[in-house]
C-alpha cells in the first residue's frame, strides 16, 4: 500500500467505508479476520412478519412451518389483531412477509411470493375494501364474502357454515347469530349486503 498515492488511499478507503455502511444493512457484520457473519445461514427459511403482533420482525422457521409458527415465532397476536385477517393454517414460504392486520383496519396491498423468493407489492385493491355493489349472502361464496370489510378467510367460512346449517338467511339481522359477528360488525357490513 506504501507505492499508492494519497489521491488513491484515500479512494481505498472510501471504498471500504462505503462497503461497511452496505453490508451493515444488508445485516452482515464483517469481522476482523476479513470473513463474514450473518443470523441467517443460506438455506434457512426465513420470514419478515410485521402489524399486529407483539414482536415484528424477521423469523427463522422450520420447513413445512404455518403461519401458526411464525405468529408464534414474533410472540402471538395482539388484543388487536384481527384473526380472521390471518389464514393460521396457512404453510409460509421462504422470503414471505406477512402482516396480521389491526381490528377494522384496511390491510397494505398484498405482497405476492415471485419465482426468485422476492416478495413485491400485487398493486391489486386490498382486501376488505368492499365490493364494488351488494353482495347476496344467500349466494355469496367465499370470495364474496372475503371482500366484505373486515372479513377475513375464517370468518367468511363460518357464515358459509352457517348458512348451509340453517338452510339459508331470511334476514340480513340473522348474521349476529355467526360467532365473530357482533353489531358494531353488522352495521359496517349492512351497507354491502342483500338477501
Amino acid at each position: 500500500m506504501s507505492d499508492l498515492s494519497s489521491r488513491q488511499k484515500a479512494g481505498i478507503s472510501t471504498l471500504l467505508v462505503s462497503l461497511t455502511a452496505v453490508a451493515g444493512l444488508a445485516g452482515i457484520s464483517l469481522s476482523k479476520g476479513g470473513g463474514t457473519s450473518t443470523r441467517f445461514s443460506p438455506g434457512d427459511m426465513v420470514v419478515q412478519i410485521g402489524g399486529s403482533v407483539r414482536n415484528p420482525g424477521t423469523y427463522k422457521l422450520a420447513p413445512g412451518a404455518r403461519m401458526e409458527d411464525a405468529v408464534a415465532q414474533a410472540g402471538g397476536l395482539r388484543k388487536d389483531a384481527d384473526q380472521d385477517g390471518v389464514n393460521l393454517a396457512k404453510r409460509v414460504r421462504d422470503g414471505e412477509r406477512i402482516y396480521v392486520p389491526s381490528l377494522g383496519e384496511e390491510t397494505p396491498p398484498a405482497m405476492t411470493y415471485v419465482p426468485d423468493g422476492a416478495a413485491t407489492p400485487s398493486y391489486s385493491p386490498p382486501r376488505n375494501s368492499g365490493p364494488t355493489g351488494p353482495i347476496s349472502i344467500n349466494t355469496a361464496n367465499q370470495a364474496d364474502l372475503e371482500s366484505l370489510p373486515g372479513i377475513g378467510p375464517a370468518m367468511a367460512t363460518r357464515i358459509l357454515q352457517y348458512r348451509v346449517q340453517i338452510g339459508g338467511f331470511r334476514t340480513i339481522e340473522q348474521l349476529n347469530d355467526v360467532k365473530g359477528i357482533g353489531d358494531k360488525t353488522l352495521a359496517k357490513l349492512r351497507p354491502y349486503l342483500k338477501l
